[in-house]
């Protein structure tokens, strides 16, 4: 009988350490396809990291590149500006110089049109241009400004340097404004 216990305890123990090894066999499968999986998900936070890191370093950089444009523009913008105000301040030195060196023949053809249209009004300019005025249509008042002026009933009209420039600049400005745009 003792033959049969020691191999009756020979096969439990057979048993026990093949149950064993197979508890131990799952419990390895199991542990390495959990880490195998802890580590696929882990790989996949790391992508997916990755992916929303390179896309808001893509919006950081295109945010960068538009405030970089931006302050270009603006820059560029105001060496525009300060060289188109330079620019225009120079055409209107240049101009005020042109107009008041052809003033006189510009005068001239002025009080002709006027002439030609009119039958009658008050002339008030500088004793130069009197003379060439027909005092029996139109009454001359004596003026020391270099401008004529035309008045009949409700109408004004000014003749100067300065109602010149201001319509020619006005016109320039206008124009420059409609190049822009």
């Amino acid at each position: 009988m003792q033959a049969s216990l020691a191999s009756n305890f020979e096969h439990f123990t057979s048993k026990v350490k093949h149950n064993t090894t197979i508890k131990i066999k799952k419990i390895e499968d199991n542990a390495s396809a959990y880490v195998l999986q802890r580590e696929k998900d882990a790989q996949k936070k790391v992508e997916l990291w990755l992916l929303e890191a390179q896309k808001n370093s893509k919006e950081e950089l295109h945010r960068q590149k538009q405030q970089e444009l931006h302050a270009i523009a603006d820059e560029v913008n105001q060496h525009y500006s300060e060289y188109k105000n330079d620019q225009l301040n120079r055409l209107k030195i240049a101009l005020k110089e042109r107009i008041q060196k052809e003033f006189p023949s510009l005068a001239t053809c002025f009080i002709s049109w006027v002439s030609q249209q009119y039958e009658s009004g008050i002339f008030t300019m500088p004793k130069t241009y009197m003379s060439l005025l027909d005092t029996e249509k139109f009454d001359v008042k004596h003026d020391e400004k270099e401008q004529i002026v035309f008045r009949r009933e409700s109408l004004y009209i000014e003749y100067s340097v300065e109602r010149i420039m201001e319509e020619l600049y006005d016109d320039i400005l206008s124009s420059l404004h409609f190049e822009e745009e």
